[in-house]
């Protein structure tokens, strides 16, 4: 999905590269995606929509060792490797990364704002993250040369696939867990466990705005089978119990149906 490699890939030859497996300054710990921000003077090439719920919510672990998960799929890297970028302003790394056509086609390259993102225009610290191949059931997405930088003290952000920023807000040590209803008149095993876990947590709201939105959309016909379908699926959620694995697959198709609808 990462098609900008190549534009990466040249920027690497640029510097002496600088790898570890330990995490660069900042980056350690959970993070949250609190925006999903696309070029929006390019609309056509899209792979996500503004603030895509398939993103939104999803919940990025850094950690040491060469330790990095994403729980968008099971996409974790157990190895790592952090390369440091040249040093360039955000607008300047925007520019680079995100090309609206083929060179000397005259096309402007987008800006921050063009993508909503109300950051100072300061230096960052890009890095790609390196992440060997581990078979066709855990492709390698992070192999693919997306860069990772802090935006702020709090912010990190992340170029996702050839159109899209993600910005994550880092989830401080013990931080509540919120999903779209109240923890404390959780009633089931499941319940309690989405509950106890940020990620199942980010889920659970991202379904529920989906949801919410397709019913205020709906008409007097539609509404009773989209309301039917939901009873529907919270019984196979429900049949989960407290096993995460059975609750994170659950939740992720029904997110992927909902966003398709």
């Amino acid at each position: 999905m990462l098609r900008r490699a190549a534009v990466i890939a040249g920027l690497a030859h640029a510097v002496a590269a600088v790898a570890a497996s330990e995490p660069p300054a900042g980056f350690a710990g959970d993070w949250i995606v609190t925006q999903v921000a696309v070029d929006r003077a390019d609309p056509q090439n899209w792979v996500f929509k503004p603030q895509d719920d398939r993103l939104l919510n999803r919940v990025m672990t850094v950690g040491g060792g060469g330790r990095l998960s994403f729980n968008l799929t099971a996409e974790a890297c157990d190895q790592v490797t952090w390369i440091r970028q040249p040093r360039a302003r955000l607008s300047v790394v925007v520019a680079r990364s995100f090309a609206r056509g083929p060179r000397g086609s005259g096309r402007k390259r987008p800006t921050p704002a063009d993508f909503g993102l109300k950051f100072a225009d300061i230096p960052l610290d890009p890095f790609v993250a390196r992440c060997p191949a581990a078979g066709h059931d855990a492709p390698a997405r992070w192999g693919n040369a997306a860069w990772f930088a802090m935006l702020d003290a709090s912010h990190l952000g992340v170029a996702y696939d050839s159109d899209t920023v993600l910005v994550l807000e880092r989830l401080a040590a013990g931080a509540p867990v919120r999903p779209s209803f109240d923890c404390a008149k959780a009633a089931s095993p499941a319940e309690t466990s989405i509950c106890s876990s940020q990620s199942l947590a980010g889920y659970d709201r991202s379904i529920a705005a989906v949801y919410r939105r397709l019913l205020a959309d709906a008409d007097a016909a539609t509404r009773p089978k989209l309301e039917q379908e939901q009873r529907a699926w919270l019984a196979t959620r429900e049949a989960c119990k407290s096993d995460e694995r059975c609750l994170t697959d659950n939740m992720v198709d029904r997110l992927g149906l909902l966003v398709q609808r």
